[in-house]
């Protein structure tokens, strides 16, 4: 059984949601116990609810999905077509905040045959997930890095990292803040008609690790009212 950070891991694969966000792309969830300490929004997560807390507390306990390795394996299975969002709820397997390297490289690796593949992440920016971070965009894995503060999403982006910002509702669907372009998700700015198989014209935005804006989330699901408490300026 995987071990990291003292307790079980487990990844689980979906290779065709249909969901109402994601539409017909696959998606994965992964353990809660690798969302690191330093998520601003850990308890008010918008997965901790619903049908995605069913799905996440099976991972977690190992109902379902696959330890890392054999989860890299499905990966390698998925049809050249195939678009792919890592990480519905959890993070990347890291431990004590470090990515784990050798795990995510040949995870990186495994969906290079993938037109389109995208992740988000609270890990910090420590010089070992920097490298990490920047590999695995040269690759052709965007993660975008994830915060509730508008300044410091501008600061990332202005140093190179696409970035996405969960804020309070009623926002303007475009933006500037610090001289920087945000752009609210296009699910969140027509009340749910783009999916993530349709946003973009074929190119999903928070697949675009070269985009010139910060996308936007606002705080949503049964947990909104904690999430925009934890959003800033």
């Amino acid at each position: 059984m995987p071990i990291i950070n003292g307790a079980f891991v487990f990844s689980a694969l979906t290779k065709h949601a249909g969901n109402s966000k994601t539409g017909a792309i696959a998606v994965s969830y992964t353990s809660q116990d690798t969302c690191p300490a330093t998520c601003g929004i850990k308890a008010a997560c918008y997965a901790k609810n619903g049908h995605a807390l069913l799905q996440w507390n099976k991972v977690t306990t190992g109902v379902r999905g696959k330890p890392p390795e054999d989860f890299i394996e499905d990966i390698k299975s998925l049809e050249p077509f195939r678009w792919f969002r890592h990480n519905i709820a959890g993070d990347l397997w890291h431990v004590n905040g470090e990515i784990c390297k050798l795990l995510f490289e040949k995870f990186v690796e495994a969906m290079r045959h993938l037109p389109r593949k995208w992740t988000y992440t609270h890990h910090q920016l420590t010089p070992h997930n920097q490298e990490l971070l920047r590999w695995s965009i040269k690759r052709g894995f965007t993660v975008n890095l994830s915060t509730e503060s508008k300044t410091e999403a501008a600061k990332l982006f202005q140093l190179g990292w696409p970035v996405c910002c969960v804020t309070e509702e009623g926002l303007p669907n475009s933006y500037l803040h610090n001289d920087v372009r945000f752009v609210q998700c296009p699910h969140s700015a027509d009340n749910g008609i783009t999916q993530c198989s349709t946003c973009g014209n074929g190119d999903p935005l928070c697949n675009r690790a070269d985009r010139k804006f910060v996308i936007t989330f606002p705080g949503h699901g049964t947990r909104k009212k904690k999430a925009i408490e934890a959003c800033s300026d």
